[in-house]
């Protein structure tokens, strides 16, 4: 993927040692969660978010050329990784993240809303569907 770079960018290993030492020191991180703020003022609302919406859905994954776990999602019937969003009531990336399938959606949830609390601390409100009622 590196190697398919538009000829006007610099050599591939200089732009990927960048990427990495941006991605690692949470830069990525603090640009979305500044554009999230800046796009929900821009609409007329309150930059930080008072309700959100929760929920998962299960990828099918090889595990071929990625690292971390797989599980087994029986009621999806899926060997791979489940994606757990959080997003305002508008439908902006809050946080997201990424666990094993075995792994079940209210775990998520309650990983994701934890570390929601320093970003977003006025949230009040979380609307799921009954997978997360456990």
């Amino acid at each position: 993927m590196w190697r398919h770079l538009p000829l006007e960018f610099p050599p591939w290993s200089t732009v990927h040692r960048w990427f990495l030492r941006l991605s690692q020191t949470g830069v990525f991180e603090r640009l979305a969660h500044a554009l999230t703020l800046a796009d929900r003022e821009r609409a007329g609302r309150e930059a930080c978010p008072t309700g959100c919406v929760v929920d998962a859905q299960a990828a099918r994954s090889s595990g071929v050329g990625v690292a971390g776990k797989r599980g087994y999602d029986p009621a999806r019937r899926v060997v791979g990784r489940k994606r757990h969003a959080l997003k305002d009531t508008d439908g902006r990336p809050l946080l997201v993240g990424v666990s094993p399938a075995n792994l079940h959606d209210s775990h998520g949830a309650i990983a994701l809303l934890r570390a929601s609390r320093g970003l977003f601390p006025f949230l009040a409100h979380c609307f799921a569907d009954r997978a997360y009622r456990r």
